[in-house]
């Protein structure tokens, strides 16, 4: 029951991280299967286009455009060969949006800057001196974000039972799947 009182305690970088995460999927499902084939396609090419990212960021960005040009027009394809119930397009579109908005919203909570302190402490996020500063840094999406940044840290110290935000194990895999190399060396 841990995570139901958590729940009442997001701020609002919190809530605007849902809401995003509802726009897409609304939008998605206006698209419908053109928004499940897009959003699909997005959430399944994360890893390989940030592991692309890391070699050569113009490339990604232009493999990416076309794979969801080809989605887009696959969409069409089969929309008109299929011809889905609308109701069922519509759920579909939504379910790809969302799958895009969670990946969206991750992307962002594991992309803050970063920072080394004096005592060549990591901190994560970078401190920011304004109230939006206090907010991020007290966001739980932003929390879990730096365990999934720091997984690593945590396990070289052997102090993964300090994960607080989420079981230790899914923090692991998002570790694998989002952070690529140690960010805080760069």
């Amino acid at each position: 029951m841990a995570w139901f009182s958590n729940l009442f305690q997001i701020n609002w970088v919190d809530l605007t991280l849902f809401i995003l995460v509802a726009a897409v999927a609304g939008f998605f499902a206006h698209r419908q299967l053109l928004g499940f084939f897009v959003g699909l396609g997005g959430f399944i090419l994360l890893k390989p286009l940030l592991m692309l990212s890391q070699t050569n960021g113009f490339l990604a960005l232009i493999i990416a455009i076309i794979v969801g040009l080809g989605l887009a027009i696959l969409a069409q394809i089969l929309a008109v060969r299929l011809r889905p119930q609308k109701t069922m397009a519509m759920l579909l579109g939504g379910l790809g949006g969302f799958l895009f908005g969670l990946a969206l919203v991750f992307t962002i909570i594991v992309s803050l800057p970063i920072e080394l302190n004096v005592n060549n402490e990591v901190i994560y996020p970078a401190n920011m001196p304004t109230a939006i500063g206090n907010a991020v840094a007290s966001s739980k999406l932003v929390q879990l974000g730096r365990d999934i940044v720091l997984y690593e840290i945590y396990e070289e110290y052997k102090i993964t039972q300090q994960i607080t935000s989420a079981a230790p194990a899914f923090v692991k895999q998002m570790h694998g799947l989002l952070v690529m190399d140690r960010p805080w060396e760069q």
